[in-house]
């Protein structure tokens, strides 16, 4: 098996920013297309459907060990309104994940205190402020997952510097059930003005969460 090149753990490192700046930076990939219906895409034994409604475009990353799918759309009846979801799938070495983190239980750990640490951090950033930042370990269809939500505010967007959009992001994180060496995130971001209604990032994450299929 090769060796990836990292691309999860820096999504599970950088948590919100990360998910932020792919929301809000807007720079489309010459690599998304549109989504066919019923689309669905598997690796390490899970399978991952699309999201459900209309008008969603997807950028594809793979490797090896690695699968990673960024599901992008506007919304159509909110301007200025926008709504990621990053579905991550990798595949550890066999016994790499207890190895790295000591038991999966130290793995939802760590990724827990990634988000605690945006809570507190005091480092200055005159676009992103992070309001909010919370993470915590509950059982989901008799095992144990993570779950978090953040809030960002942002200012001086470079496509629209006189509005403040709030981030409404979050993620999911289980291990396969079958194999704790396979590793499922999913990341959500809703990016609108202040004071601005749209759909829910979270219930339509929540939608493909519930899809989730194992081999």
């Amino acid at each position: 098996m090769t060796t990836s090149s990292a691309i999860m753990p820096p999504i599970l490192r950088s948590t919100i920013l990360a998910i932020a700046l792919s929301a809000l930076v807007g720079c489309a990939s010459n690599q998304q297309r549109s989504l066919q219906p019923d689309e669905y895409f598997s690796a390490s034994g899970v399978t991952v459907h699309a999201p459900v409604g209309e008008l969603w475009e997807l950028a594809e990353q793979r490797s090896d060990d690695v699968m990673v799918l960024n599901f992008s759309r506007p919304e159509p009846d909110a301007t200025n309104t926008s709504t990621v979801l990053v579905v991550g799938v990798e595949r550890y070495d066999e016994g790499g994940l207890a190895q790295q983190y000591g038991s999966e239980a130290g793995f939802y750990r760590h990724v827990r205190q990634q988000w605690e640490d945006k809570a507190t951090d005091d480092d200055a950033n005159d676009r992103f402020e992070v309001t909010d930042a919370r993470a915590w370990i509950e059982e989901y269809r008799g095992r144990q997952v993570l779950r978090a939500k953040s809030t960002v505010k942002e200012r001086d967007n470079p496509i629209a510097p006189d509005i403040t959009f709030i981030l409404d992001t979050g993620q999911f994180v289980r291990t396969h059930p079958n194999n704790e060496d396979v590793v499922i995130s999913i990341l959500w971001s809703r990016r609108a003005p202040l004071g601005a209604r749209a759909a829910s990032a979270e219930s339509i994450a929540n939608g493909v969460i519930a899809s989730l299929e194992f081999d």
